[in-house]
């Protein structure tokens, strides 16, 4: 959700990285504080949602005061729409997941959910063009123009983070996230099960160049429609196609 209003990484200058830290130090001591009163964690943080949003959309956009206070009425909005709307939704496809694990997975049921939860990321992306709009809609070309910058930056980081990393570094990263992932899910992998994983890390493309290229083309579309004189009713239709697409 938090990607979603700007869809690309976060940047990693040195004074965003520090940024980036106070904030999530502070957010991390809310988070003890509400785990210290018994709260789950997952419902503490999504509490914290819309400062998060706001974090987010501060690593990209240098705000006045009024614009400042506008964004987080929007985010304040789109945060309670996703809380009333999508969360029981989101629940009930949770819960009966939870039944389905109990006896055999199927690759038809695994599919199940996967559209499930495709189908869901779409309805959010429709959802965040509109307040997405509504923000950007009232920056000036200066903003505009410094958000993208941004972007370009972190294109070149990723470029050049491209050349300096081996494929084999690749690869064991995709095997310690799937076996990180299949544990949380299953418990404890045994060998068979291990070099399944290893054997899909290892089977994938290195597809990075494109990865790079297609935010490329994302980012130009996004220029072009944030910078266009259009109504925000427009720019929200536009908008929701290229978050869908």
């Amino acid at each position: 959700i938090i990607l979603g209003f700007i869809a690309v990484p976060l940047t990693s200058t040195p004074e965003c990285r520090h940024l980036r830290t106070a904030r999530l130090k502070t957010l991390a001591l809310l988070l003890a504080i509400g785990l210290a009163l018994g709260a789950c964690a997952v419902r503490v943080g999504y509490e914290f949602l819309d400062v998060a949003l706001m974090w987010s959309l501060d690593d990209y956009i240098e705000f006045e005061s009024k614009q400042r206070a506008d964004a987080k009425s929007v985010v304040k909005e789109f945060h309670q729409w996703h809380r009333l709307n999508a969360l029981p939704e989101y629940a009930v496809h949770l819960d009966a997941l939870a039944d389905d694990l109990q006896g055999p997975v199927t690759i038809e049921t695994m599919r199940h959910y996967s559209e499930l939860s495709f189908e869901a990321w779409q309805d959010l992306m429709n959802a965040l063009a509109l307040p997405s709009a509504k923000i950007l809609a009232d920056l000036t070309p200066a903003q505009i123009e410094g958000m993208i910058d941004i972007m370009k930056e972190k294109e070149v980081d990723d470029r050049n983070d491209l050349k300096n990393e081996p494929i084999s570094e690749i690869y064991h990263d995709r095997y310690e996230f799937m076996t990180k992932a299949a544990k949380r899910l299953a418990g404890k992998l045994n060998n068979e099960q291990r070099t399944m994983v290893r054997r899909w890390a290892t089977s994938l493309k290195d597809n990075r160049h494109l990865s790079i290229e297609s935010r490329e083309a994302w980012r130009k579309r996004f220029h072009a429609i944030v910078s266009a004189e259009s109504s925000v009713v427009t720019m929200a239709e536009q908008l929701s196609r290229l978050y869908a697409e």
